[in-house]
């Protein structure tokens, strides 16, 4: 299984094994979020900056990584 980063690998799919790693971690980020909101934090501001950071930085970061891997062997019509 050969992956390479690149900045040239934007618009070809991630390896397989990457898509379903950042599948499970944002199931388990969207559980965090309403985990976060359930602590009871008397400061509103503060949960919302929680949930933000939690929910659109993991996101943001998967994307990313998701954006620069390409798997070197699969088909090109995937």
């Amino acid at each position: 299984m050969a992956t390479t980063v690149s900045m040239n690998n934007i618009g070809h799919p991630a390896p397989r094994w990457f898509r379903r790693t950042k599948k499970a971690i944002l199931i388990m980020t969207m559980a965090a979020n309403a985990m976060i909101a359930s602590w009871g934090f008397t400061d509103q501001l503060l949960t919302a900056r929680l949930q933000l950071w939690c929910t659109i930085g993991i996101g943001a970061l998967l994307e990313a990584i998701e954006a620069l891997l390409k798997d070197d062997e699969a088909r090109e019509s995937e």
